[in-house]
C-alpha cells in the first residue's frame, strides 16, 4: 500500500448506514458527528462497536477521535467478516495508542457484510467520541507551498494576568484547536465532479478526517470542520481549483 504524499480525506461512515450494536452504552454518540459526547464501552477486558451492512461493502480506512484509549491502556483494531461470528484482523489497525489523539489508519481495500471496533486490554470503561469507518478519498493534488499541517497550525485562547506591580502570574490556556486550509490547484474537472463535490457537499454538515501526508508523516492527523463551502472555479480550461478551510483537532 502505497500513497506518495497526496493527503486522504474520510467522511463516510459505515456506523451511519448499518445495523449498530454494542456491549457499551451510547452507541449513537460515536457516529452523530459531534465530539461533545460519547460511546461507553463495556467496562470488561474487551469491548466492540459493530455494525452490519446487510450486504458486503468496502471499507479502507478506521478513525477514532476524542477517545481516553491511553488512560485505559487500550489497544484498538477494526476487525471483519461475513456473518457477524467468524471475525478476521484488518491489516494495519491493531494498535495501542501512545496518546489520546486522532488515530486515522489507511488500509488495503476489505470487503465484508460485517464490521467491528473491537477494544482490548481495558483497565476500565473507555469512551470515544467518533468511531468512523468507510472509504476514504485520495485528493488528486498535493499541498502547497504555505500549507500549514494541522500539528503546528495551532489557535489558542490565552489568558495573561499580572499582579498589582506587575510580576507575572501564572498564564492559562482557556481554549485550543487548529485552523487552517487546503489550496487545491489544477485539479480536472472530471474528479471535481464524480469525487470531490460529493465530500464538500457531505463537508457542509459533517465532521471528516485528514492525512496531509500518510506516507511521510502517517501520525499527523486531524478530525475536522469545514468553515465555510469550498467553490471549485475553473484555473484553466479544464482544470479547477479550490481552498478548504477547516478548523481540526488533533487531540
Amino acid at each position: 500500500m502505497g500513497f506518495g504524499n497526496l493527503p486522504i480525506v474520510a467522511i463516510t461512515n459505515h456506523f451511519e448506514s448499518g445495523t449498530v450494536t454494542t456491549d457499551g452504552t451510547n452507541k449513537e454518540n460515536a457516529y452523530d458527528h459531534s465530539t461533545s459526547d460519547y460511546w461507553t464501552s463495556a467496562g470488561t477486558a474487551t469491548s466492540f462497536l459493530r455494525v452490519d451492512m446487510s450486504s458486503a461493502i468496502d471499507c479502507d480506512y478506521m478513525a477514532i477521535a476524542g477517545h481516553t484509549l491511553l488512560d485505559q491502556t487500550a489497544s484498538v483494531k477494526l476487525q471483519h467478516g461475513p456473518d457477524g461470528a467468524a471475525w478476521t484482523d484488518v491489516p494495519l489497525t491493531d494498535v495501542t495508542p501512545s496518546d489520546n489523539g486522532v488515530i486515522f489508519i489507511p488500509f488495503d481495500r476489505v470487503n465484508a457484510q460485517w464490521y467491528q471496533i473491537l477494544l482490548s486490554s481495558l483497565d476500565a470503561a473507555a469512551t470515544i467520541a467518533v468511531a468512523a469507518i468507510g472509504t476514504r478519498v485520495q485528493l488528486e493534488r498535493g499541498v502547497q507551498t504555505g500549507f500549514t499541517p494541522p500539528d503546528y497550525s495551532r489557535v489558542d485562547r490565552l489568558l495573561n494576568a499580572q499582579t498589582q506591580n506587575g510580576q507575572f502570574l501564572p498564564r492559562s490556556l482557556i481554549r485550543s484547536n487548529a485552523q487552517g486550509s487546503i489550496a487545491l490547484q489544477n485539479m480536472t474537472e472530471e474528479w471535481v465532479r464524480t469525487t470531490l463535490d460529493a465530500f464538500i457537499i457531505s463537508s457542509r454538515t459533517k465532521l471528516w478526517f485528514l492525512g496531509w501526508n500518510p506516507t511521510g508523516f502517517p501520525a499527523e492527523v486531524a478530525v475536522c470542520q469545514t468553515t465555510g463551502t469550498p467553490q471549485p472555479t475553473y484555473s484553466a480550461p479544464g482544470f479547477m481549483s479550490c481552498k478548504i478551510d477547516y478548523v481540526a483537532s488533533v487531540t
